[in-house]
């Protein structure tokens, strides 16, 4: 009977470590994704302001200057 129960809290201590170390994988891939998306948001900025009109330049410039590549990749990973 102890011994079983033994195996009990065993298999819920595995199953709780096992659910934590997935939590922070998947919190690690949201980062990873996140900053892609951030990656590709510069990309087009990039994009906008070398080669858009000036039309399209005058209406993303605002958006745009808000973002910090690098304040941006820290809070992400911070997240």
């Amino acid at each position: 009977m102890i011994q079983s129960q033994m195996m009990n809290n065993l298999l819920t201590e595995i199953l709780h470590v096992g659910s934590q170390q997935m939590k922070k994988f998947k919190a690690h891939q949201q980062n990873e994704n996140s900053l892609r998306s951030l990656e590709q948001c510069y990309g087009l900025q990039s994009l906008i302001l070398k080669h858009g009109s000036s039309e399209k330049q005058d209406h993303y410039a605002p958006v745009l200057s808000h973002f910090d590549t690098a304040t941006a990749k820290t809070q992400i990973k911070l997240w």
